[in-house]
């Protein structure tokens, strides 16, 4: 059920290639035998695993770790199996800002993965009756879950796609609910892992939507003008890049300054300070998705947009780079911009109303635990990157409603 996100998420974010390429690079094992699903032979698995996991703990040694604490590191994860994969938690786990995953992120997560598995083994198995029972049953996916547009969210009647499953006899009756169930999941998780991210690494601020602020952005209201124009977009990594350097800058006057957005050949110079120099051309590339941001390239950045060297004797402490942030803006940009490199036109999706109401959901859920957050306001540098209502309101704890719009896409010729 998670399985393809994830590999996408690795491909995305730590490869930048097919994950069959990168695995067969890390391992004896060849790509014709990852492109065709892997090792078969117990020993051929067992070898394959431990060069995965000797290949890892060589990435994060040369990341600053010893090898006792890449060890460790990587034994909090859960072993995964082709039966149980645990793909969410796993994600939670890897992108965590320190050793300690936030923890209802995680116990979210897990709950999605023990869903997927039950879903999976009835599938599996060919038991329709069962797979149908878990999907309607499960304490975890009420009739939200099955909500395909925003408009169906947090109402009294049953979304279109809950009565589908209901009605379905067969596995092809399944299949819209199934795929609007996980697209659901997917966005929930995102947004409980926001508030935590918010939570953890602005403790003294309110809650704020952060992973909506990365979202695909068009310029104009399409309703009122639909033209798009040539900067009409505002793409995922573009807006990281911007936060980045705002937070970055921030950082180098030890927060003696207000935030304040930078300029693009500001950032340019910024990268170009350093050894290897980052020209302009890339910092382009990445702003309007011809190149591929990646991990590696977020970590060169931060130091770079922080005022940290490179050279690690000359380097000081600075805050971690924000992981989860830039996950997030990883999967809007390829969530929610769809490319036909042969037609030469993009799609792009909008849908931060529906993101903002699964936000709120989880906000008042954890709030109602007891969680809590800061109560100093955002500057407005950053509260104008959001479409959330409690972004222009004195009082963000307010509660931010649907314009009833549905999620739109927009062609881009």
């Amino acid at each position: 059920m998670f399985e393809t996100f994830f590999i996408c998420v690795m491909e995305w974010t730590i490869t930048g290639k097919p994950v069959q390429a990168w695995l067969a690079d890390a391992t004896s094992i060849s790509r014709k035998t990852w492109d065709a699903g892997g090792p078969i032979r117990a020993t051929a698995k067992a070898r394959a695993a431990k060069e995965i996991q000797e290949h890892c703990i060589q990435r994060l040694r040369e990341k600053g770790m010893s090898e006792t604490e890449a060890e460790a590191w990587l034994l909090s994860f859960p072993d995964a199996t082709d039966e149980a994969p645990y793909c969410l938690s796993r994600l939670i786990r890897m992108f965590a800002l320190s050793d300690e995953p936030p923890p209802e992120t995680l116990a979210l997560a897990t709950r999605m993965d023990e869903l997927a598995h039950e879903l999976g083994n009835s599938k599996s198995n060919g038991n329709f009756a069962a797979y149908k029972q878990a999907l309607l049953n499960a304490p975890l996916v009420d009739r939200n879950y099955f909500a395909d547009t925003e408009r169906e969210l947090g109402i009294d009647g049953i979304p279109r796609a809950l009565r589908q499953a209901q009605m379905a006899d067969n596995w092809e009756g399944l299949e819209n609910s199934i795929q609007i169930v996980t697209v659901n999941l997917l966005v929930s998780l995102m947004a409980c892992w926001d508030l935590e991210f918010c939570r953890t690494y602005s403790p003294l601020m309110k809650p704020f939507p952060f992973f909506e602020t990365v979202m695909l952005r068009l310029v104009n209201d399409q309703y009122e003008n639909p033209k798009l124009g040539r900067d009409g977009i505002h793409r995922p990594t573009k807006v990281l890049l911007d936060l980045l350097a705002m937070m970055g800058d921030w950082i180098r006057h030890h927060g003696t300054k207000p935030l304040r957005k930078i300029q693009v050949r500001e950032m340019a110079i910024w990268l170009e300070t350093g050894n290897p120099q980052i020209p302009a051309q890339k910092l382009w590339n990445w702003r309007r998705g011809r190149d591929a941001f990646l991990i590696d390239d977020l970590e060169v950045v931060w130091r770079r947009f922080t005022g940290a060297y490179d050279d690690e004797a000359r380097n000081r402490t600075i805050p971690p780079s924000p992981l989860p942030l830039f996950v997030a803006a990883q999967v809007w940009e390829h969530m929610l911009v769809e490319i036909d490199r042969k037609k030469r036109a993009e799609k792009f999706f909008v849908m931060q109303p529906w993101y903002l109401w699964w936000w709120e959901y989880h906000r008042a859920r954890l709030a109602a635990k007891g969680i809590t957050w800061g109560d100093h306001p955002w500057p407005p540098c950053v509260r104008n990157q959001s479409s959330w209502s409690g972004a222009r309101l004195p009082d963000s704890s307010r509660s931010s409603q649907s314009s009833g719009r549905s999620s739109k896409s927009r062609d881009s010729q």
